[in-house]
């Protein structure tokens, strides 16, 4: 009867080191897709904060040139009526 628990709590044992090896493999790949995922979101970061800047140029260039086309105008008479 002893031999039969002592079988028993090893069995259990094994079964609960061959689970928490299984849980510890799983936490070691959700830790490894956690730091790709981080390393993607810092290149995703990176690239719109690229795409900010080009857009501020952008709205910057369209702005110059819109006051660069009413001092154009003003310089080259457009506001003097019927003269």
């Amino acid at each position: 009867m002893t031999d039969n628990v002592y079988q028993t709590v090893r069995e259990r044992v094994q079964e609960a080191h061959a689970r928490l090896d299984k849980l510890t493999e799983r936490v070691g790949k959700v830790e490894t897709n956690s730091a790709v995922l981080e390393q993607r979101l810092q290149g995703i970061q990176e690239s719109l904060q690229k795409i900010d800047n080009n857009l501020s140029k952008i709205f910057w260039l369209f702005v110059a040139g819109i006051i660069a086309a009413i001092v154009t105008f003003i310089v080259r008479g457009g506001l003097v009526n019927g003269l």
